[in-house]
């Protein structure tokens, strides 16, 4: 039957240390930690529960009292309890309130124990998962699938951010694989392989961002296009995304590769700029074929004489026409770019004068 919460936290044995502003105690023996879930992000997969507590704006909670309290005792229940913990679940008033506050009744759960799976010692955000077979559903009941919040809205930036160009090429052989994911085909851009095949960006961010945020990825979850960290990062990947049925060649991974520059684009005040990913498309190309990366005219080797970083002075250079000179849209294969020192780029960019 539904408990204040200081009579929750007694039923398992633990005094919280302010009964205001505590969201989790430890037992007086020491042999368990006991933490308080709202019930809205509790939701139950087959025969697992969850509980997400990632991707929440974490600006009203974070620097809270009992997040700092909840947080140094998850820490000790990982470290000395492998991750598992008691759970009080708590109903708020408004779920869509930042910060929240619970309704007076709380309710206990005796024969559950939850495992921590993810836990973030910057935010305090933490995930969990227990058998569902132990959830006592007398009073109350645990959606079957996700939830999804109606403040949710988009993910917050640095939560996309946590995404890792090498999570993409990971998200890439997932779904040529044939992973399940919620997304569709594209309806304005491609990401292009090196061997010509086109994929859904937004597909493969989505399945990339899955381990981040503990659960797959939605449609909703966040805008892709130009700008977006969808795009950024995939192009960080070294993949060129373009226009949906732009007529580009089969390789990109040949003298015949190209992409289209100098575009003028509305959202950039018009200015022209270089095709996204071009650049880091021309050095993974260079590097596949001569192995590393080196200045093309004075043969320096950076990460040689520089270290491990030495690959950051070597720059892309247009040896025929430079983008600022081209006028509006003009296709530029590989075979036009150069791979130089940034000596060399300055240089040669005074030859052109």
């Amino acid at each position: 039957m539904p408990k204040g919460l200081r009579e929750s936290f007694a039923c398992y044995g633990a005094v919280p240390i302010n009964p205001v502003w505590s969201w989790s105690a430890r037992t007086s023996d020491k042999s368990a930690v006991v933490v308080t879930l709202w019930q809205d992000r509790l939701f139950r997969q087959g025969g697992q529960l969850f509980y997400d507590d990632v991707a929440i704006d974490t600006k009203d909670w974070s620097p809270r009292l009992g997040n700092k309290e909840r947080l140094e005792n998850l820490r000790w229940a990982r470290d000395n309890c492998d991750g598992r913990f008691r759970a009080i679940i708590r109903i708020a008033r408004d779920v869509n309130a930042q910060p929240r506050k619970g309704r007076r009744e709380s309710y206990v759960q005796p024969n559950l124990w939850m495992t921590l799976t993810y836990l973030d010692e910057t935010t305090g955000e933490f995930r969990a998962a227990g058998p569902v077979a132990d959830w006592d559903s007398t009073e109350l009941e645990i959606p079957e699938t996700t939830p999804v919040r109606r403040n949710a809205g988009r993910l917050p930036v640095a939560v996309l951010r946590r995404v890792k160009p090498r999570m993409i090429e990971a998200a890439i052989d997932s779904f040529m694989a044939g992973l399940s994911h919620n997304f569709g085909q594209s309806t304005d851009f491609d990401l292009l392989l090196p061997s010509g095949e086109r994929l859904p960006p937004k597909a493969i961010f989505g399945i990339a961002l899955t381990p981040v945020i503990g659960r797959p990825a939605r449609p909703t979850d966040f805008t892709a296009g130009w700008g977006q960290p969808c795009f950024d990062i995939i192009e960080s990947a070294g993949y060129l995304i373009v226009p949906k049925g732009e007529d580009l060649p089969q390789s990109f991974y040949d003298d015949e590769s190209s992409a289209i520059e100098g575009s003028q684009k509305l959202v950039e005040h018009l200015q022209k700029e270089r095709a996204r990913g071009l650049t880091a498309m021309k050095k993974q190309w260079f590097v596949k074929q001569h192995g590393y990366l080196f200045c093309e005219r004075c043969k320096v080797i950076p990460s040689q004489s520089l270290g491990p970083f030495g690959d950051a002075c070597i720059e892309v250079h247009h040896k025929t026409t430079a983008v600022g000179k081209m006028n509006g849209p003009t296709r530029t294969w590989l075979a036009d770019l150069q791979c130089l020192c940034a000596n060399c780029h300055r240089i040669v960019h005074r030859e052109m004068l």
